[in-house]
């Protein structure tokens, strides 16, 4: 009688582990979720902000969390900085607008979110290894 005990116990406090781990795993998985959703939100912000209002704390203000903690959580999540995502986004800001308008670099520049004519082209060249001049003429002939 007394080994059928233990073995009950036992069985019992399996199931109790089992069970904890379980929900456990559940709510870990959950919170990664929560946290990919806010994550992807100050991702997409990146994008979509005006260049003007693309800050680290403007986007930490609108998920109502601290500066350093979405820095943080966005380069462990990512692999990347906010600041890169920032600067990845105005590239691409200022790709399109070549491609797809006939406005002036210094234009291009100003509504991509770069400070002047000559930081787009630094960082133009620095990303893709030519001019934006360059760029919008291989772009039109289909380069």
């Amino acid at each position: 009688m007394r080994r059928r005990a233990i073995s009950d116990e036992v069985g019992l406090e399996e199931a109790v582990f089992g069970l904890v781990l379980k929900a456990s795993r559940e709510r870990h998985s959950r919170g990664e979720r929560d946290v990919d959703r806010w994550l992807q939100t100050a991702r997409a912000m990146a994008y979509e902000l005006p260049p003007a209002e693309v800050r680290l704390t403007n986007i930490a203000n609108a998920l109502d969390r601290h500066p350093a903690h979405v820095a943080r959580a966005f380069r462990t999540r990512f692999g990347y900085t906010l600041g890169e995502c920032v600067r990845r986004a105005q590239l691409e800001r200022a790709t399109r607008l070549l491609r797809s308008t006939d406005a002036g670099i210094s234009e291009v520049a100003q509504r991509a979110g770069y400070y002047d004519h000559s930081h787009l082209v630094r960082e133009f060249r620095r990303w893709t290894g030519q001019t934006p001049s360059a760029f919008r003429r291989d772009a039109r002939r289909g380069g």
